[in-house]
């Protein structure tokens, strides 16, 4: 694009040029993903007037010196990230993100107060620096003295006031869109893995080859402290994942079983309610995903065994093994085609089915449900066109239903659902899953 004789750089896809190896939705309606090539991505809908709808990267919050492994949401404006380090790091959005994504998806969005304006780098620190708007005044006066200095071309780019209506080109999104850091949690003696966070508190776990080791370690989200270590397994704990209901806490890990958390007080004390050994585990290979349905009454788990089982203690099967507080398995195994590697629960019930998405070793994307009636039924296998090529490492639905693509033809019994697909092939997708629901 020319204006008079000047080319101007426009908005264009970008994306992750690593394995992508997690992905969390925040309630403002965008998506963050990390990923092997060190950074963390922020992706929205671009919406323009009588144009179609496009997903962006709208801005880079984290740019690290390790792969990153894993993230939560913290609270709609606050993630926290861990990578291959011991260190987890936290980030809160700035108020110019905040006023860009406004302008950019044309959705108000909830900010705090006293917010820094951005954040930099310093040229000798690896950590984001919040910028405040004093900052600035003295920034740009600096700036002016040194513009015709012989060491101007050397000085690290410094962050700039833009506010942005469109996608931000690369320039800005190396610059302008960073997160500030606000904290940094120490405490695992290895490289982190999964986290999870129910706003409350923070769940983390590293790699481990050894029980002690293995430990779940619960952060308080408001004074950021340990405020205790949870100790189940004997191996890397591979996911982590607070009900709704926030009062329990469920993980996998690569031992084949699983652990369940009643958090039983406001100071973080939490119960190992029920778990699953040797016996009791149907799972013959590693556990590498779980998730809650929607009314916290059921939980799946998802193994390099290629199948997925539904446990309840409300629909257990009634000479089944308890596992402890009731929680027996619900269902036959789920057999599926691949080593199934990333499960989530639809965030409601349909027609009193749990709705379940599967992603799975060669990068098969599946949608089936179960009820305790009719067991397992598929309800489509999403086309292999679609599809990511490589290892699926995370599925997970967007918390609202809606009218996300413009072919979607409005019906009251039909509802349309955004999944995000992260996969080793370096893509992130969002696809659009239509459920429709049986006629009443």
């Amino acid at each position: 694009k020319t204006s008079g004789s000047k080319w101007e750089p426009q908005p264009t896809p970008s994306g992750h040029f690593g394995p992508v190896h997690d992905v969390a939705w925040s309630p403002e309606g965008f998506l963050v993903s990390v990923s092997q090539d060190q950074t963390a991505r922020l992706h929205s809908v671009w919406k323009v007037a009588n144009k179609l709808a496009s997903w962006h990267e709208v801005s880079r919050p984290q740019v690290h010196g390790y792969d990153m492994q894993c993230l939560a949401m913290t609270s709609p404006l606050q993630y926290a990230s861990g990578a291959d380090e011991k260190v987890i790091r936290v980030f809160e959005a700035a108020a110019m993100f905040c006023d860009s994504l406004a302008s950019i998806t044309n959705h108000a969005v909830s900010k705090g107060s006293n917010l820094p304006v951005g954040a930099s780098v310093p040229a000798l620190g690896l950590s984001n620096k919040a910028v405040f708007p004093d900052q600035l005044a003295a920034q740009a006066e600096e700036d002016e003295n040194e513009q015709f200095s012989s060491f101007a071309m050397d000085r690290v780019p410094q962050f700039a006031p833009v506010l942005l209506k469109a996608p931000p080109v690369e320039e800005d999104l190396l610059q302008n869109t960073l997160w500030p850091e606000t904290q940094k949690l120490y405490g695992h003696g290895f490289e982190l893995f999964c986290m999870a966070s129910n706003a409350r508190w923070l769940a983390s776990a590293c790699k481990a080859s050894k029980p002690e080791h293995a430990l779940i370690l619960i952060w308080d989200t408001i004074e950021w402290k340990c405020r205790g270590q949870l100790s189940a397994h004997q191996l890397t704990v591979t996911q982590l994942s607070f009900s709704h209901s926030t009062d329990l806490l469920l993980a996998v890990s690569r031992d084949r079983t699983w652990s369940l958390w009643r958090c039983t007080s406001a100071d973080s004390g939490f119960d190992l309610v029920a778990h699953t050994d040797k016996k009791t585990s149907l799972h013959s290979r590693i556990i590498w995903s779980c998730s809650w349905g929607p009314d916290d009454q059921v939980f799946a788990t998802a193994s390099r065994d290629k199948k997925v089982y539904v446990w309840s203690k409300v629909f257990g099967i009634s000479d089944a093994p308890d596992c402890g507080d009731g929680w027996k398995v619900a269902s036959a195994g789920l057999d599926l085609s691949q080593s199934v590697t990333a499960v989530d629960f639809l965030p409601q019930l349909v027609d009193k089915r749990y709705v379940l998405a599967a992603g799975m070793e060669h990068g098969g994307v599946a949608i089936v449900h179960w009820s305790a009636a009719d067991s397992w039924q598929h309800l489509r296998e999403i086309s292999s066109f679609l599809c990511p090529v490589q290892a699926v490492r995370r599925v997970q639905f967007c918390p609202l239903a809606g009218r996300w693509s413009e072919t979607f033809e409005s019906d009251e019994n039909k509802l349309q659902w955004q999944l995000a697909v992260a996969s080793n092939d370096h893509s992130l997708r969002v696809l659009c899953v239509d459920i429709k629901k049986t006629a009443s």
